[in-house]
């Protein structure tokens, strides 16, 4: 399970703001993404998003990134979780 709180403000463009999760293999071999979320744009209230996610086949390491991709504005995040169930 992934999550956490995101506040935007005046989120524009393209692209917007989300977590995101990589995983990558032996070596450091970029594999994929799980995606949970959309991206968030506008301006929001703080947010709760979770959602669950599956290691890919082959993934010995699993990065969360806290993102704001093609896009102007403000973001907030907070209480990011990654955790077992």
């Amino acid at each position: 399970m992934v999550g956490g709180w995101l506040k935007t403000d005046n989120i524009t463009g393209p692209g917007g703001v989300r977590i995101a999760v990589h995983w990558k293999g032996p070596g450091n071999t970029w594999i994929g993404e799980t995606k949970f979320m959309d991206y968030l744009k506008g301006t929001n209230v703080w947010t709760f998003v979770q959602g669950k996610v599956t290691p890919l086949s082959g993934a010995t390491v699993c990065t969360l990134l806290c993102m704001m991709a093609d896009c102007d504005g403000t973001v907030w995040f907070d209480d990011i979780f990654f955790r077992q169930e």
